[in-house]
Protein backbone atom coordinates (compact mmCIF):
# COMPACT_ATOMS: atom_id res chain seq x y z
CA UNK A 1 0.00 0.00 0.00
CA UNK A 2 1.53 3.33 -1.03
CA UNK A 3 2.14 6.20 1.35
CA UNK A 4 -1.07 8.09 2.04
CA UNK A 5 -2.02 11.51 3.44
CA UNK A 6 -3.65 10.83 6.82
CA UNK A 7 -5.84 13.95 6.82
CA UNK A 8 -7.29 13.05 3.44
CA UNK A 9 -7.70 9.43 4.52
CA UNK A 10 -9.73 10.57 7.52
CA UNK A 11 -11.93 12.71 5.25
CA UNK A 12 -12.45 9.82 2.83
CA UNK A 13 -13.39 7.47 5.64
CA UNK A 14 -15.74 9.97 7.27
CA UNK A 15 -17.42 10.69 3.93
CA UNK A 16 -17.85 7.05 2.91
CA UNK A 17 -19.13 5.98 6.33
CA UNK A 18 -21.64 8.82 6.31
CA UNK A 19 -22.94 7.82 2.87
CA UNK A 20 -23.05 4.07 3.52
CA UNK A 21 -23.90 3.87 7.22
CA UNK A 22 -26.26 6.86 7.51
CA UNK A 23 -27.56 8.33 4.25
CA UNK A 24 -28.20 5.04 2.39
CA UNK A 25 -29.02 2.88 5.41
CA UNK A 26 -32.69 3.88 5.32
CA UNK A 27 -33.09 1.92 2.08
CA UNK A 28 -32.40 -1.27 4.01
CA UNK A 29 -33.94 -0.65 7.43
CA UNK A 30 -37.75 -0.84 7.81
CA UNK A 31 -39.60 2.29 8.93
CA UNK A 32 -36.47 4.46 9.04
CA UNK A 33 -36.21 7.46 6.71
CA UNK A 34 -32.68 8.79 6.32
CA UNK A 35 -33.38 10.79 3.17
CA UNK A 36 -34.29 14.40 3.80
CA UNK A 37 -32.91 17.83 2.99
CA UNK A 38 -30.44 17.79 5.90
CA UNK A 39 -28.92 14.40 5.14
CA UNK A 40 -28.88 15.27 1.43
CA UNK A 41 -26.91 18.43 2.16
CA UNK A 42 -24.32 16.56 4.21
CA UNK A 43 -24.10 13.90 1.50
CA UNK A 44 -23.34 16.60 -1.08
CA UNK A 45 -20.58 17.91 1.18
CA UNK A 46 -19.23 14.36 1.59
CA UNK A 47 -19.18 13.76 -2.16
CA UNK A 48 -17.66 17.21 -2.62
CA UNK A 49 -14.80 16.17 -0.34
CA UNK A 50 -14.17 13.09 -2.46
CA UNK A 51 -14.06 15.21 -5.62
CA UNK A 52 -11.85 17.88 -4.01
CA UNK A 53 -9.34 15.29 -2.77
CA UNK A 54 -9.32 13.61 -6.18
CA UNK A 55 -8.58 16.87 -8.00
CA UNK A 56 -5.88 17.83 -5.48
CA UNK A 57 -4.01 14.52 -5.35
CA UNK A 58 -4.13 13.88 -9.10
CA UNK A 59 -2.82 17.38 -9.77
CA UNK A 60 0.04 16.83 -7.33
CA UNK A 61 0.91 13.38 -8.65
CA UNK A 62 0.83 13.81 -12.41
CA UNK A 63 2.71 16.02 -14.85
CA UNK A 64 0.50 16.27 -17.92
CA UNK A 65 2.76 18.46 -20.01
CA UNK A 66 2.59 16.48 -23.29
CA UNK A 67 0.35 14.04 -25.11
CA UNK A 68 2.28 10.89 -24.14
CA UNK A 69 1.92 11.76 -20.44
CA UNK A 70 -1.77 12.49 -20.89
CA UNK A 71 -2.36 9.12 -22.58
CA UNK A 72 -0.35 7.38 -19.85
CA UNK A 73 -2.42 9.14 -17.16
CA UNK A 74 -5.76 8.23 -18.77
CA UNK A 75 -4.70 4.60 -19.20
CA UNK A 76 -3.66 4.35 -15.55
CA UNK A 77 -6.89 5.91 -14.31
CA UNK A 78 -8.93 3.67 -16.63
CA UNK A 79 -7.23 0.54 -15.28
CA UNK A 80 -7.56 1.77 -11.71
CA UNK A 81 -11.26 2.69 -11.85
CA UNK A 82 -13.13 1.17 -14.79
CA UNK A 83 -12.89 -2.66 -14.40
CA UNK A 84 -14.16 -2.54 -10.80
CA UNK A 85 -16.85 -0.09 -11.87
CA UNK A 86 -17.94 -2.49 -14.64
CA UNK A 87 -18.16 -5.37 -12.15
CA UNK A 88 -20.36 -3.28 -9.85
CA UNK A 89 -22.49 -2.07 -12.78
CA UNK A 90 -23.13 -5.67 -13.91
CA UNK A 91 -24.09 -6.70 -10.37
CA UNK A 92 -26.44 -3.70 -10.05
CA UNK A 93 -28.33 -4.82 -13.13
CA UNK A 94 -28.40 -8.54 -12.28
CA UNK A 95 -29.75 -7.82 -8.79
CA UNK A 96 -32.40 -5.47 -10.15
CA UNK A 97 -31.01 -2.42 -8.33
CA UNK A 98 -31.09 -0.69 -11.73
CA UNK A 99 -32.56 -1.65 -15.09
CA UNK A 100 -30.48 -3.38 -17.77
CA UNK A 101 -31.68 -0.74 -20.26
CA UNK A 102 -29.25 1.67 -18.57
CA UNK A 103 -26.30 -0.72 -18.70
CA UNK A 104 -24.80 0.34 -22.04
CA UNK A 105 -25.25 4.07 -21.42
CA UNK A 106 -23.67 3.80 -18.00
CA UNK A 107 -20.85 1.54 -19.23
CA UNK A 108 -19.98 4.13 -21.88
CA UNK A 109 -20.09 6.89 -19.22
CA UNK A 110 -22.80 8.85 -21.04
CA UNK A 111 -25.59 9.00 -18.43
CA UNK A 112 -24.38 12.29 -16.94
CA UNK A 113 -24.23 13.84 -20.41
CA UNK A 114 -27.64 12.47 -21.40
CA UNK A 115 -29.10 13.62 -18.05
CA UNK A 116 -30.18 10.09 -17.14
CA UNK A 117 -29.61 9.11 -13.53
CA UNK A 118 -28.14 5.79 -12.46
CA UNK A 119 -28.32 5.04 -8.73
CA UNK A 120 -25.01 5.51 -6.83
CA UNK A 121 -22.70 4.68 -9.78
CA UNK A 122 -23.43 8.05 -11.41
CA UNK A 123 -20.66 9.42 -9.20
CA UNK A 124 -18.03 7.21 -10.83
CA UNK A 125 -19.14 8.22 -14.33
CA UNK A 126 -18.76 11.85 -13.27
CA UNK A 127 -15.27 11.30 -11.88
CA UNK A 128 -14.24 9.63 -15.15
CA UNK A 129 -15.46 12.68 -17.07
CA UNK A 130 -13.41 14.89 -14.75
CA UNK A 131 -10.34 12.81 -15.61
CA UNK A 132 -10.86 13.80 -19.24
CA UNK A 133 -10.86 17.52 -18.50
CA UNK A 134 -7.96 17.44 -15.99
CA UNK A 135 -5.26 17.77 -18.71
CA UNK A 136 -6.81 21.06 -19.86
CA UNK A 137 -6.15 22.42 -16.37
CA UNK A 138 -2.64 21.09 -15.96
CA UNK A 139 -1.08 21.86 -19.35
CA UNK A 140 0.82 25.12 -18.76
CA UNK A 141 -1.13 25.64 -15.52
CA UNK A 142 -1.90 29.21 -14.54
CA UNK A 143 -4.31 30.23 -11.80
CA UNK A 144 -6.23 32.66 -14.00
CA UNK A 145 -6.56 30.02 -16.75
CA UNK A 146 -7.93 27.50 -14.24
CA UNK A 147 -10.54 30.00 -13.04
CA UNK A 148 -11.54 30.97 -16.60
CA UNK A 149 -11.75 27.32 -17.69
CA UNK A 150 -13.91 26.44 -14.67
CA UNK A 151 -16.31 29.32 -15.27
CA UNK A 152 -16.49 28.55 -19.01
CA UNK A 153 -17.23 24.83 -18.52
CA UNK A 154 -19.63 25.56 -15.63
CA UNK A 155 -21.59 28.05 -17.77
CA UNK A 156 -21.56 25.78 -20.82
CA UNK A 157 -23.04 22.90 -18.81
CA UNK A 158 -25.93 25.07 -17.62
CA UNK A 159 -26.54 26.47 -21.12
CA UNK A 160 -26.61 22.99 -22.71
CA UNK A 161 -28.95 21.78 -19.98
CA UNK A 162 -31.27 24.74 -20.49
CA UNK A 163 -31.33 24.54 -24.31
CA UNK A 164 -31.34 20.79 -24.94
CA UNK A 165 -32.29 19.12 -21.63
CA UNK A 166 -28.95 17.33 -21.60
CA UNK A 167 -26.32 17.31 -18.80
CA UNK A 168 -27.00 16.19 -15.27
CA UNK A 169 -26.37 19.42 -13.37
CA UNK A 170 -24.53 17.52 -10.65
CA UNK A 171 -21.69 17.54 -13.17
CA UNK A 172 -21.58 21.33 -12.84
CA UNK A 173 -22.09 21.24 -9.08
CA UNK A 174 -19.08 19.00 -8.41
CA UNK A 175 -16.86 20.63 -11.03
CA UNK A 176 -16.29 23.47 -8.54
CA UNK A 177 -14.72 21.37 -5.72
CA UNK A 178 -12.74 19.40 -8.34
CA UNK A 179 -11.30 22.62 -9.76
CA UNK A 180 -10.69 23.93 -6.23
CA UNK A 181 -8.65 20.80 -5.51
CA UNK A 182 -6.54 21.44 -8.62
CA UNK A 183 -5.96 25.05 -7.57
CA UNK A 184 -4.94 24.00 -4.04
CA UNK A 185 -2.45 21.47 -5.49
CA UNK A 186 -0.87 23.86 -7.96
CA UNK A 187 -1.11 26.97 -5.76
CA UNK A 188 0.07 25.61 -2.36
CA UNK A 189 -0.68 28.86 -0.52
CA UNK A 190 -4.39 28.07 -0.89
CA UNK A 191 -4.02 24.72 0.86
CA UNK A 192 -1.89 26.23 3.65
CA UNK A 193 -4.49 28.90 4.31
CA UNK A 194 -7.28 26.33 4.57
CA UNK A 195 -5.73 24.98 7.79
CA UNK A 196 -5.72 28.37 9.54
CA UNK A 197 -8.24 29.00 12.31
CA UNK A 198 -9.36 32.31 10.82
CA UNK A 199 -10.19 30.51 7.57
CA UNK A 200 -12.23 27.88 9.42
CA UNK A 201 -14.19 30.56 11.29
CA UNK A 202 -14.97 32.35 8.03
CA UNK A 203 -15.86 29.00 6.47
CA UNK A 204 -18.33 28.20 9.25
CA UNK A 205 -20.05 31.55 8.78
CA UNK A 206 -20.08 31.13 5.00
CA UNK A 207 -21.44 27.60 5.35
CA UNK A 208 -24.33 28.75 7.56
CA UNK A 209 -25.20 31.68 5.29
CA UNK A 210 -24.95 29.53 2.14
CA UNK A 211 -27.18 26.84 3.66
CA UNK A 212 -29.82 29.41 4.59
CA UNK A 213 -29.71 30.98 1.12
CA UNK A 214 -29.76 27.61 -0.70
CA UNK A 215 -32.81 26.50 1.29
CA UNK A 216 -34.77 29.42 -0.18
CA UNK A 217 -33.77 28.79 -3.80
CA UNK A 218 -34.59 26.27 -6.52
CA UNK A 219 -33.09 24.94 -9.75
CA UNK A 220 -29.75 26.05 -11.12
CA UNK A 221 -29.34 28.99 -8.75
CA UNK A 222 -29.72 26.60 -5.80
CA UNK A 223 -26.91 24.43 -7.21
CA UNK A 224 -24.73 27.55 -7.41
CA UNK A 225 -25.51 28.37 -3.76
CA UNK A 226 -24.80 24.79 -2.68
CA UNK A 227 -21.36 25.03 -4.28
CA UNK A 228 -20.57 27.63 -1.63
CA UNK A 229 -21.80 25.18 1.01
CA UNK A 230 -19.49 22.46 -0.36
CA UNK A 231 -16.46 24.75 -0.66
CA UNK A 232 -17.02 26.14 2.84
CA UNK A 233 -17.17 22.59 4.24
CA UNK A 234 -13.64 21.81 2.98
CA UNK A 235 -11.58 23.94 5.43
CA UNK A 236 -13.94 22.94 8.26
CA UNK A 237 -13.41 19.26 7.43
CA UNK A 238 -9.62 19.69 7.12
CA UNK A 239 -9.41 21.23 10.60
CA UNK A 240 -11.54 18.41 12.07
CA UNK A 241 -9.40 15.80 10.29
CA UNK A 242 -6.21 17.37 11.64
CA UNK A 243 -7.59 17.20 15.21
CA UNK A 244 -8.79 13.60 14.78
CA UNK A 245 -5.41 12.52 13.39
CA UNK A 246 -3.93 12.98 16.88
CA UNK A 247 -6.28 10.50 18.56
CA UNK A 248 -7.51 8.10 15.88
CA UNK A 249 -6.11 4.69 14.93
CA UNK A 250 -3.95 5.45 11.89
CA UNK A 251 -3.75 1.86 10.65
CA UNK A 252 -7.53 1.41 10.73
CA UNK A 253 -8.09 4.72 8.93
CA UNK A 254 -5.61 3.86 6.18
CA UNK A 255 -7.21 0.45 5.72
CA UNK A 256 -10.71 1.92 5.43
CA UNK A 257 -9.50 4.69 3.13
CA UNK A 258 -7.75 2.17 0.89
CA UNK A 259 -11.01 0.22 0.58
CA UNK A 260 -13.23 3.32 0.23
CA UNK A 261 -13.68 3.11 -3.56
CA UNK A 262 -14.82 -0.51 -3.40
CA UNK A 263 -16.98 0.25 -0.35
CA UNK A 264 -18.77 2.88 -2.44
CA UNK A 265 -19.11 0.51 -5.42
CA UNK A 266 -20.16 -2.58 -3.50
CA UNK A 267 -22.21 -1.46 -0.51
CA UNK A 268 -25.62 -1.58 -2.21
CA UNK A 269 -24.77 -4.95 -3.79
CA UNK A 270 -23.80 -6.49 -0.45
CA UNK A 271 -26.82 -4.93 1.29
CA UNK A 272 -29.10 -6.50 -1.31
CA UNK A 273 -27.43 -9.92 -1.08
CA UNK A 274 -27.46 -9.84 2.74
CA UNK A 275 -31.20 -9.11 2.78
CA UNK A 276 -31.80 -11.94 0.33
CA UNK A 277 -30.12 -14.28 2.81
CA UNK A 278 -31.92 -12.90 5.86
CA UNK A 279 -34.41 -10.04 6.17
CA UNK A 280 -35.40 -9.37 9.80
CA UNK A 281 -38.91 -8.06 10.35
CA UNK A 282 -38.13 -6.52 13.72
CA UNK A 283 -36.57 -3.03 13.53
CA UNK A 284 -34.08 -3.57 16.36
CA UNK A 285 -32.96 -6.93 14.98
CA UNK A 286 -32.55 -5.24 11.59
CA UNK A 287 -30.36 -2.52 13.07
CA UNK A 288 -28.14 -5.09 14.81
CA UNK A 289 -27.95 -7.22 11.65
CA UNK A 290 -27.05 -4.28 9.40
CA UNK A 291 -24.52 -2.60 11.70
CA UNK A 292 -22.87 -5.62 13.34
CA UNK A 293 -22.84 -8.10 10.45
CA UNK A 294 -23.55 -6.49 7.07
CA UNK A 295 -21.45 -3.31 7.38
CA UNK A 296 -18.32 -5.17 8.60
CA UNK A 297 -18.85 -7.62 5.73
CA UNK A 298 -18.96 -4.70 3.28
CA UNK A 299 -15.65 -3.40 4.63
CA UNK A 300 -13.97 -6.81 4.60
CA UNK A 301 -15.14 -7.75 1.09
CA UNK A 302 -14.28 -4.30 -0.27
CA UNK A 303 -10.76 -4.38 1.18
CA UNK A 304 -10.21 -7.91 -0.15
CA UNK A 305 -11.52 -6.96 -3.59
CA UNK A 306 -9.38 -3.81 -3.82
CA UNK A 307 -6.26 -5.64 -2.60
CA UNK A 308 -6.81 -8.60 -4.95
CA UNK A 309 -7.46 -6.31 -7.90
CA UNK A 310 -4.38 -4.18 -7.18
CA UNK A 311 -2.27 -7.33 -6.89
CA UNK A 312 -3.53 -8.65 -10.23
CA UNK A 313 -3.13 -5.24 -11.88
CA UNK A 314 0.42 -4.94 -10.56
CA UNK A 315 1.35 -8.33 -12.03
CA UNK A 316 -0.25 -7.40 -15.36
CA UNK A 317 1.64 -4.09 -15.52
CA UNK A 318 4.91 -5.87 -14.69
CA UNK A 319 4.38 -8.40 -17.49
CA UNK A 320 3.58 -5.62 -19.95
CA UNK A 321 6.78 -3.78 -19.00
CA UNK A 322 8.84 -6.95 -19.42
CA UNK A 323 7.19 -7.62 -22.76
CA UNK A 324 7.92 -4.04 -23.89
CA UNK A 325 11.58 -4.36 -22.85
CA UNK A 326 11.96 -7.67 -24.67
CA UNK A 327 10.34 -6.23 -27.78
CA UNK A 328 12.69 -3.24 -27.63
CA UNK A 329 15.75 -5.46 -27.10
CA UNK A 330 14.67 -7.69 -29.99
CA UNK A 331 14.24 -4.67 -32.24
CA UNK A 332 17.69 -3.33 -31.34
CA UNK A 333 19.41 -6.68 -31.89
CA UNK A 334 17.56 -7.23 -35.18
CA UNK A 335 18.61 -3.83 -36.49
CA UNK A 336 22.25 -4.42 -35.59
Amino acid sequence: MKKRNLDFDILRVGAILYIVAIRHIGDYLPNINTKNEITALFMQCALGLFVYISGLLLSKRYDLSDMSKIIHFLMLRFLRVYPLFLIALTAFCFLGIEDFSMFTKTAFLTTMILNQRFLTLWFVTMICLFYLILPFYLINYKLYRAIILTLAVYSALFIIHRLFGLIDLRLAQYLIPFAFGIICARSPKFLTRLYKKTTSIIAVLLWIVAVLIASKLEGGIQIFAKDFVIIASIPISLIIAKMLSKVINHKLIRMLSYASYCIYLMHRIIFELALLVYRPENLYVSILYIYLIVLPTIVFVSYWLQYTYDLALGKLMLRLRLYARRATSYGVSASS
